[in-house]
């Protein structure tokens, strides 16, 4: 199944009005966002994976729709 092109233009148009400079690379069958050469983001299906601070993964577990 092909990544969601929706959440993915979402994710870039993001990205650009908060002025961040990015690199879109598709990796694993999805598209993933790097900035300063890291995966910072991604779309997988239908699904968005997000890098966060380990310092607050459990809490960020905690949150609707994560």
């Amino acid at each position: 199944m092909p990544y969601n092109e929706f959440l993915s233009d979402r994710i870039s148009q993001f990205l650009q009005e908060k002025s961040v400079p990015f690199e879109a690379r598709k990796m694993f069958g999805g598209m993933c966002f790097l900035i300063d050469g890291k995966m910072c983001v991604g779309v997988v299906r239908d699904e968005i994976m997000a890098r966060i601070d380990p310092n607050i993964y459990q809490e960020s577990l905690a949150k609707e729709g994560c």
